[in-house]
């Protein structure tokens, strides 16, 4: 895990409001299944950018 994203995912936990700033382009971490999925035949969730960032409200930059 990273430490940024672990930092803000246990300030949720605890009860804090988390915004995530993204780019336009977003997290890359929201492609990771797509990239291990297509070398082990794996679908499904992203569920390393669900753990990571969960009680988290997202926020686009313009």
């Amino acid at each position: 895990m990273k430490p940024g994203p672990l930092a803000g995912m246990r300030l949720g936990d605890l009860g804090a409001d988390v915004i995530k700033i993204e780019t336009k382009n977003g997290d890359p971490a929201r492609g990771f299944m797509k990239m291990f999925g297509a070398m082990s035949g794996l679908k499904g969730n992203n569920y390393y950018f669900e753990h990571n960032n969960r009680n988290k409200r997202s926020q686009y930059l313009i």
